[in-house]
């Protein structure tokens, strides 16, 4: 392969990768906030209890739901 052909398909190469990956088309029509999701920790707490573990939520799971006004 001639060096000059095997530089340019690197170059084609390194340039695709570099490229972003798809946007959405447009923002979400709904203002978005993240809140604990109350159904899993009492889910996890409950079976915890159960089996005598305790937890300390140190990043306690989060939700999306829509922003009320």
């Amino acid at each position: 392969m001639k060096p000059s052909l095997l530089i340019v398909f690197s170059v084609l190469l390194a340039t695709g990768c570099a490229q972003p990956g798809p946007r959405p088309s447009s923002p979400p029509s709904v203002a978005m906030v993240a809140v604990t999701d109350e159904a899993y920790v009492n889910r996890v707490e409950r079976l915890a209890r159960l089996r005598g573990v305790d937890i300390y939520w140190v990043n306690p799971p989060l939700k999306l739901v829509a922003k009320a006004n």
